[in-house]
Parts: structure tokens; C-alpha cells; sequence
């Protein structure tokens, strides 16, 4: 990892277009809350060995279903660090834990309504995958790239990694090839290149200032796009990626018409020119079409609130995007998110100092709401 060079300030050979700048000598501690970039920690150091297991399985439980290695006793003295940095339309995630094993079902996909890319570095350890009757292991130095709208089990030992969260949007035209294979086969060369990317910009955030975040965000966009660029042989199934496009029509008209009220399957079939059958056997891992309509107006309502000062302007935000009433609205957002709308705004995402959760009771559900909130 790049360290950061006291005697000038500056990250030492951060591939990051237009950011080789001098960072301030002040820490960023000590900066006002508008200039940090938003972060969250959670860790188990402080709970008593019996509690600390839990506490990590409470942590992933929306998206995944962690269980011990070994589920004949009870496990002590587990250990777990986690820091994220929200980008705004992007996550990075970094953690340490021990071993365990991990499932994410067709009901945790369906219940979480989100399909995000992660685009991981292994730095230490081995995380095994498998689907059915095929199997991946990503070791120490490995970048994996795996869609959340896939349903997923494995199992890892003690490990450390970065995961970039992306909303499939951002790379839409790439997501029919990536959905071919559970992950993305890459080049050697650009899977160093990118590795040496994410575990610099992991280093970078803790010291960035928040006016930083949009060059950073185009930097990792325009090297993410350079190097994920999946093989001609690797494309080997035209069914998928068919199903693939037909998906990513529907989700782009369901886009532009989501302040339409009556929005619903059948006006999306006839505008596709597609089948209420088909539109179904589409949307159904994610819950049907119906709820994914309700989440994406959801998405769209959580990022047009966070640039808001304006709380009374809640009701123009939900009538525009196709809530009938004020407690559907509220209601329907509270489950998705965790929080109410009236909690949304530009100071939910520029945090101070990472706190433990245990000490505010809301950071994991904030971690949550930012993982849902994604979108290009």
C-alpha cells in the first residue's frame, strides 16, 4: 500500500488523473465536518468474546447470512474491523475478519432490492465461492468482480480486503458480459493495475478532503472502465446476455417514467413490445416488477433529498416520483432505508470522525442505507 509522505503531504504514486496535489498538514480530525469525506467503523475489539460473533452476523444480516466454520459449539473471541468511506455513487469498503461462512440466498437478493458490482481485493487470506456445481477461490492478491443480484455461498478463512461497491448503472454497458459468468475473468496485467488502484485509493480516503470527491469518483470510473474489459471468449452464452439487455431496457424506461403514478407492468410491456410473462420472469429475482419499481423510486427520492437544505420540500420530491400519499411514502422509505425521509440530507453524508456503532446505535443502519442509496 502507498503510504503517505510526511515531508510534502502528497500520496506517493497514486494513479489518480488531476489529484496529485498537496493534501493539508492539518488533520482531518480537526476539520470541519463539511470538509471530511464521509466514513463509518465498526469493529468488535471492544465486546466481550461471546457477543463478538454475533454482533458481525447482525452487521451483514440485509445481505448476507454468516454462520461459523465450525457450527457444533459457539464461537468466542471472533474478530472483526470494518471501515467504509461513501463516495457519494460509490463505497469502499475495507475489512478484517476471521473465518466463517457466508450466504447470500434468492431471499437476501430479493429482500435487499440492490444488484451492485463489488469489485474486491483480496490482500491477505482465502475466501472460497460457490454456485451449484461451479467453484471460485480468490486468494491474496486477487480482484474479483461479482454482481450482489447473484445469489452466493462460500466460505473464508481469516482475511483482508477492500470491496468497491458500484451500482450497476454506472458500467450498464458492460453488465450483459459481466452477467455471463459469476465473476469477471480479467486480464493478469490490468488486474494488477486495478488492485494497485483500489488498495491506493483505500489509503487516500482517510486524508481526502471532501472537495476531492468528485475528481476521485471520475478517476475510479475512468479506471474501472480501462481495465474491466471482459474477453471475446469469455463471452460464450448469447441467452444470457439477451435476457441481459431485455432487463436493462425495461429498467431504463422504468427510469425515465418513475414519477408516473401508474406506472406498472403492463405499460411497460406494450412500450417494450415485451409480454407481462417475460417482464416477470425478468424482475423476478429481485422481487417482481412491481417492487422493483418501488425501489428505484425510492433510490431517486433518497438522492434528490440528500441535496436538499429544504425539508419542506419532502412532499414535492415524492409526488414527483409517483407516491400517491405522504405515509405511503414515509412508510415504504423507512423499510427500505432504515431511517425517515426528514433524516436525509447533505449532513447524513459528511460524517465526523468514524464512531463505533455501539456508542451511536445508528451507524450500521447508515451503512446499510448508503449501500441501498447507490446509484451512477
Amino acid at each position: 500500500m502507498t503510504a503517505i509522505d510526511s515531508s510534502n503531504g502528497r500520496a506517493a504514486n497514486l494513479p489518480l488523473s488531476g489529484l496529485d496535489r498537496p493534501v493539508s498538514d492539518r488533520p482531518m480530525s480537526d476539520r470541519p465536518a463539511d470538509e471530511r469525506i464521509a466514513s463509518l467503523s465498526f469493529s468488535t475489539d471492544d465486546l466481550p468474546d461471546a457477543e463478538r460473533f454475533d454482533y458481525w452476523r447482525d452487521m451483514s444480516a440485509p445481505f448476507l447470512q454468516l454462520y461459523p466454520v465450525d457450527q457444533s459449539k459457539d464461537v468466542v473471541g471472533f474478530t472483526g474491523r470494518n471501515t467504509a468511506h461513501f463516495l457519494g455513487s460509490m463505497i469502499v469498503e475495507r475489512y478484517t475478519s476471521d473465518a466463517k461462512i457466508f450466504v447470500r440466498s434468492s431471499q437476501n437478493v430479493r429482500k435487499s432490492m440492490f444488484d451492485h458490482w463489488a469489485i474486491s481485493v483480496t490482500l491477505s487470506g482465502t475466501i472460497n465461492y460457490r454456485w451449484g456445481e461451479q467453484e471460485y477461490v480468490a486468494k491474496a492478491g486477487n480482484v474479483t468482480i461479482s454482481s450482489l443480484g447473484r445469489p452466493t455461498i462460500g466460505q473464508t478463512d481469516t482475511c483482508e480486503r477492500i470491496v468497491l461497491y458500484v451500482p450497476r448503472d454506472m458500467f450498464s454497458e458492460a453488465a450483459a458480459r459481466f452477467d455471463v459468468f459469476p465473476f469477471a475473468r480479467m486480464n493478469p496485467c490490468l488486474m494488477s493495475l486495478l488492485k494497485g488502484y483500489i488498495t491506493n485509493l483505500a489509503e487516500l480516503l482517510p486524508v481526502a478532503p471532501a472537495t476531492d470527491l468528485p475528481h476521485l469518483v471520475e478517476a475510479t470510473k475512468q479506471m474501472i472502465t480501462s481495465c474491466i474489459v471482459p474477453s471475446e471468449t469469455d463471452v460464450v452464452a448469447a441467452t444470457p446476455i439477451l435476457i441481459e439487455s431485455m432487463r436493462l431496457r425495461a429498467s431504463r424506461y422504468i427510469d425515465k417514467h418513475l414519477g408516473e403514478p401508474g406506472l406498472a407492468a403492463a405499460e411497460i410491456g406494450k412500450a417494450l413490445g415485451v409480454s407481462r410473462a417475460t417482464l416477470y420472469r425478468l424482475f423476478e429475482p429481485v422481487g417482481g416488477v412491481a417492487n422493483y419499481i418501488r425501489h428505484r423510486r425510492l433510490v431517486a427520492c433518497h438522492a434528490a433529498l440528500a441535496k436538499s437544505h429544504n425539508k419542506r420540500l419532502i412532499k414535492t420530491i415524492w409526488v414527483a416520483h409517483g407516491f400517491r400519499s405522504s405515509s405511503d411514502f414515509s412508510r415504504s422509505f423507512r423499510r427500505e432505508f432504515g431511517y425517515s425521509p426528514s433524516d436525509v440530507g447533505v449532513e447524513k453524508f459528511v460524517s465526523a470522525a468514524p464512531q463505533r456503532v455501539e456508542e451511536t446505535g445508528t451507524d450500521i443502519t447508515q451503512f446499510h442505507g448508503w449501500i441501498r442509496s447507490l446509484r451512477a
